[in-house]
């Protein structure tokens, strides 16, 4: 199955680049990754994304999942399909970051592999929006909070990652 490569090469990128135990230096990193996927031709125009964050700040690894979006209702586009009606402007967002999976093994298979292949029939390319396929960003004090709010102890089924969850539809 083409998601175990594709999982296999992010976790391994993962593992080789950004690497566990974060926390240990001065500057926390964590891989970022998106996939462009389809959208339904037939109700909207515009784009939509699958963001995965991967931060191991210890051993154990966690895997944020976020869908975004900035799309418009075809009948909002202009008859000749150049531009816009008056009035009418694009919806941007996303579903704000959550939970896929936070597991010292488990991170590879319960986090990338289940999300890419729950959305397998939605994915359509990498997005290249970077040097890369992935970009290592650092992890800024709100990341972490975020990181922080989704990985603690206490987490709750309304944090975990489903398909489409929290995303604007038409």
């Amino acid at each position: 199955m083409m998601e175990n490569i594709i999982s296999n090469i992010i976790c391994t990128t993962f593992e080789n680049e950004v690497k566990r135990g974060q926390v240990k230096n001065e500057k926390q990193f964590a891989l970022f990754m998106s996939f462009c996927l389809s959208i339904d031709y037939d109700k909207e125009e515009g784009y939509r994304h699958l963001d995965f964050l991967i931060y191991g700040p210890l051993n154990y690894v966690g895997v944020l999942v976020r869908e975004r979006w900035v799309v418009i209702p075809n009948d909002e586009v202009s008859d000749d399909g150049d531009g816009l009606k008056p009035g009418c402007d694009y919806r941007k967002g996303d579903s704000g970051w959550l939970l896929a999976s936070y597991h010292d093994s488990c991170w590879t298979s319960d986090g990338v592999q289940s999300t890419i292949y729950k959305n397998r029939e939605r994915i359509k390319t990498l997005s290249t929006n970077f040097k890369n396929w992935y970009e290592k960003i650092e992890m800024t004090p709100d990341l972490i909070e975020t990181f922080e709010i989704l990985t603690s102890s206490n987490r709750t089924r309304e944090n975990y990652y489903e398909v489409s969850k929290n995303v604007f539809k038409f």
